[in-house]
């Protein structure tokens, strides 16, 4: 494109509003060519065109070529109150400091990183790379046979939609580059005389420094781990300690008073029933008339048989 009006270089001129010069523009041409269930008003794919046959109303874009225009702008930070102005991604590597007041050496080397980083993330290499499968609007195709392709309505703010998702694919490769940075591919490092070496120690520093999440290692807490083996003690003890505690517990105490609950249990305790209707008898004396199994006080007494039980 031209950096003036004139037609000498291209007969191209932009409109007003894609006159944008501290911004980098990419204009996204598309031609859908297939059928529709019902018409769209969106402004990009512009589905408004019927179209009846043997496989009944149909409709199509009215225009055979489709123009989105995408600005794309950058700024550094250092903190939120100190940050270069919004401009074009090379506009930026030109300016000193990428525009900022001030950067130490590591800034440098970190700010360095992040324009190559944005630089590979620009919209127009994921175009150049994912092709038309890029769309969101494939999601909507429901069959393809030859040269006919049917798809079910397109909502009438799908380029808001493909705009997001361009946004999306540029952040996930500005994420990923970094460690690609500090770890590349398995392809790169068997052409490493093709690496461009970083050329200050500050950068070369930044390869050991950078770590991202890896499913080949598992982090974790020295402390959480040491914890585990008590805990398990723990519930261990308490399995075998804590039913007889609360037995005790429900025949010698709760509400009442532990006096009250003592007496229930020695007047409805199987074990109790039946010394008390051998006491009825003659039988006894008793010790341990509180505890769960009372026994006689005479280890040798005999019971004297009866008629009709003890």
């Amino acid at each position: 494109m031209p950096g003036n009006e004139s037609t000498t270089a291209t007969s191209f001129i932009p409109r007003d509003e894609l006159k944008v010069g501290n911004a980098d523009l990419t204009l996204i041409a598309t031609s859908p060519l297939a059928y529709f269930d019902e018409a769209s008003s969106d402004p990009w794919l512009n589905i408004s065109t019927s179209l009846t046959d043997e496989q009944g109303l149909q409709w199509y874009a009215k225009s055979g070529l489709s123009i989105l225009g995408c600005v794309e702008q950058y700024q550094f930070c250092t903190d939120p109150r100190t940050c270069s102005k919004l401009d074009a991604l090379y506009q930026l590597r030109a300016t000193p400091n990428y525009g900022l007041p001030s950067l130490t050496a590591r800034q440098k080397a970190v700010a360095g990183l992040v324009w190559k980083s944005v630089w590979a993330a620009q919209l127009q290499y994921g175009l150049l790379f994912i092709d038309k499968q890029i769309l969101v609007a494939n999601e909507l195709i429901m069959s393809s046979l030859n040269s006919y392709v049917r798809s079910s309505k397109i909502p009438s703010n799908q380029w808001v939609t493909e705009a997001w998702n361009f946004a999306n694919i540029s952040l996930a490769v500005l994420q990923r580059r970094p460690g690609d940075y500090a770890s590349p591919a398995a392809v790169l490092q068997q052409n490493a005389s093709r690496i461009i070496q970083p050329d200050t120690a500050e950068a070369r520093a930044l390869c050991k420094q950078i770590k991202t999440r890896s499913s080949k290692h598992t982090s974790f807490k020295v402390l959480s781990l040491a914890l585990l083996p008590g805990i398990a003690a723990l519930v261990t003890l308490l399995n075998g300690v804590l039913p007889n505690l609360l037995s005790k517990t429900s025949r010698h105490g709760g509400g009442g008073g532990g006096k009250n609950a003592t007496t229930a249990w020695a007047g409805y305790g199987f074990c109790q029933l039946l010394r008390l209707m051998s006491e009825a008898r003659g039988i006894g004396p008793w010790d341990r008339q509180e505890k769960t199994v009372p026994t006689l006080r005479d280890r040798d007494f005999k019971f004297p048989l009866f008629d009709n039980g003890i």
